[in-house]
């Protein structure tokens, strides 16, 4: 970061600050760069470990959703359950 401030303060001393914008915006493209890797690196030490019980509850819901998709892809149209007669009093 104290290299990048120095090189727009030697451009800019230098009177070259406007026609060096292309490699201004490139360092400070890889300086972002940077800065987005090292807030990945620390928020992943941050996140909670993965609960093995919440991940099976994940994958059988996943699961469930999916068989449930082919279940339609299988049976087209608007199949309806067959109504269960009405309980007499």
């Amino acid at each position: 970061m104290l290299a990048f401030g120095d090189l727009v303060r030697r451009l800019e001393d230098q009177g070259r600050l406007l026609s060096a914008l292309p490699l201004v915006q490139g360092r400070l493209g890889d300086l972002r760069r940077l800065i987005f890797e090292y807030e990945v690196r620390v928020t992943e030490r941050l996140l909670p470990v993965e609960d093995p019980k919440e991940r099976d509850a994940r994958r059988i819901v996943r699961e469930a959703r999916e068989r449930e998709r082919q279940a339609a892809d299988d049976w087209p149209g608007d199949w309806k359950p067959p109504e269960e007669p009405e309980a007499e009093d």
